[in-house]
């Protein structure tokens, strides 16, 4: 980290550039402004609140993906932000001059304002265009947290991410050649500005250094360093950053998936089985009112048979935090000429229904994709009394052939590194109906099936197992950009070996699947009053 809290002696002031003294003035209105007291996870929890992010490869995005009103608009209100904030005076003191101090606090705003405009723009579109209204969105988040947290805070969030990022490279190679390094080459190639404002921040933190060797200069992760990227990713952890990240990378793929159910089934030929099944295990009721949950394009709606099981007198709402997967769910509804299904963009955490809404709420395949406890809590929320709860999963499972440790050894390896320091994933079998018992769901029932999944090739079946397995995404988040690519493309080499050398019938694994059903008592805790108080 550079200068963060936890590494900085003098206790008058933080990296932000936050001192001890009361208030300060902000920037635009120019009223002063009396930060909260936060701590380090309290900043970038602050900062996810407001619906901000900060991704560098999102940060770096080409101008093709911005409209030339956005770029200026971005632009502008960077320069405004940064221009009010002089003052913040660690920046100052930490590098050369005034200028550089000035011209990274500019670049904070800038990559935070593209960052987030790009994820907007996810979120409403399912593609990354920015248009103006979406620059202004990004804008006015901004604004909000500067305003109510502070630019301290600002600086706080984006040196302790950039720097964790520049840790995690230096200390993956050991060293970087300095002028590598400065043109993020390894980790950060899509920078339009270098990165020596960074590297003269972590030398003055004392968390990076340069050595010489045979005369060219490398830049080294000091023992200081090593201690402090530890912490930052403690930091991140806790505060949620690395599962806001994640949560992303999914639903950008979700969103650039073609045909999801077409993909699917070429990894999990039963799939068509057991969409049916698990209709009929859940027993829904001719004309009820039901939630799916992570309805994707509407698979287990028609071809899983939800929609016929509520019948023509009831009514089905599907939810899906991924906007293009709610767009073909509601072309297959019109295919399908169901006038008694709606699909809504939601994530099944926040679930935009009053309570007791549903009679029913079930869901096939989202909770690896979401907070397991969460959800199941928004579920149990939104469901009447004695009303039904189903999700069906596929369960965690460790496959010991030969041909899938030749394949994936490299990844397995690096989850197996992380010592266990990673999200949950999927469930181990009995844990979900575990949960349920822990939601304090009645008549709780389970069910279990043996799944088979197929790798077809070598690209399919790499794909298939990193986006289908969020274990596996947030292990290969980890490695720096070139590493990561890296490490794809040797997956892919190898599995067109292993392609070559095994049958399809080898190549497909058993693992288990469970679903499990519950009904929501009559009796539940109250919102907001405790767990002693309890509403009829």
């Amino acid at each position: 980290m550079f200068r963060a809290r936890l590494t900085v002696p003098d206790a008058s002031y933080d990296v932000a550039g936050r001192t001890a003294r009361p208030g300060r003035t902000a920037g635009k209105a120019g009223a002063t402004v009396i930060p909260p007291d936060l701590s380090p996870v309290g900043e970038v929890a602050a900062f996810l609140s407001h619906g901000l992010m900060l991704d560098p490869w999102l940060a770096g995005l080409d101008h093709e993906h911005f409209t030339f009103e956005s770029q200026e608009r971005l632009a502008g209100a960077a320069s405004e932000l940064a221009a009010g904030h002089e003052d913040d005076g660690v920046l100052a003191r930490m590098l050369p001059d005034f200028t550089a101090a000035a011209r990274f606090r500019r670049k904070i705003c800038r990559e935070v304002l593209n960052c987030t405009a790009a994820v907007v723009a996810q979120e409403r579109l399912g593609r990354i265009r920015v248009d103006a209204a979406t620059a202004d969105e990004a804008v006015q988040r901004l604004e909000r947290f500067v305003e109510s947290v502070g630019f301290g805070a600002l600086a706080s969030v984006y040196t302790l991410v950039a720097d964790t990022g520049n840790q995690g490279a230096v200390a993956y190679y050991g060293a970087i050649p300095q002028d590598e390094f400065v043109r993020g080459v390894r980790h950060r190639p899509w920078v339009h500005d270098t990165l020596a404002d960074e590297l003269q921040l972590g030398i003055a933190a004392g968390t990076l250094r340069i050595a010489r060797h045979h005369g060219r200069a490398y830049v080294q992760q000091t023992p200081a360093g090593g201690s402090a990227y530890r912490r930052a990713l403690r930091l991140l952890s806790e505060s949620g950053f690395g599962e806001a990240r994640l949560r992303l990378v999914q639903m950008s793929h979700f969103n650039l998936l073609a045909d999801d159910e077409r993909d699917l089934a070429h990894g999990w030929p039963g799939v068509g089985a057991y969409r049916p099944a698990f209709t009929d295990f859940a027993r829904i009721a001719a004309g009820a009112r039901v939630l799916e949950v992570g309805c994707g394009a509407g698979a287990q709606t028609f071809t899983g048979g939800l929609q016929r099981a509520v019948g023509p007198t009831g009514h089905l709402v599907g939810l899906d935090p991924a906007i293009r997967m709610v767009e073909r769910a509601r072309g297959n509804a019109e295919a399908h000429g169901a006038t008694n299904v709606e699909f809504i963009q939601a994530r099944a955490e926040a679930i935009p229904f009053t309570d007791r809404s549903f009679d029913a709420a079930v869901g096939m395949g989202f909770i690896p994709y979401a907070q397991g406890p969460r959800a199941l809590a928004e579920m149990v929320r939104v469901t009447r009394p004695n009303g039904i709860l189903a999700i069906g999963t596929g369960c965690a499972y460790a496959s010991d052939a030969a041909w899938f440790q030749d394949w994936f050894g490299p990844l397995l390896h690096l989850v197996e590194s992380s010592g266990g320091n990673m999200h949950p994933v999927l469930y181990s079998p009995g844990a979900l109906e575990q949960m349920f018992d822990a939601a304090g769901l009645q008549h709780v029932e389970h069910g279990h099936q043996c799944g088979q999944t197929t790798f077809e090739g070598g690209g399919v079946g790499v794909s298939m197992l990193l986006y289908t397995v969020p274990h596996y995404q947030e292990a290969l988040e980890r490695l720096p950009w070139a590493a990561r690519c890296e490490l794809v493309d040797e997956l892919r080499e190898r599995g067109e070996v292993i392609c070559r050398r095994t049958t399809v019938r080898e190549r497909t694994a058993s693992f288990p699947t469970e679903h499990v059903r519950g009904t929501v008592p009559e009796l539940r805790p109250a919102a907001g009053r405790g767990t002693g108080a309890c509403e009829r």
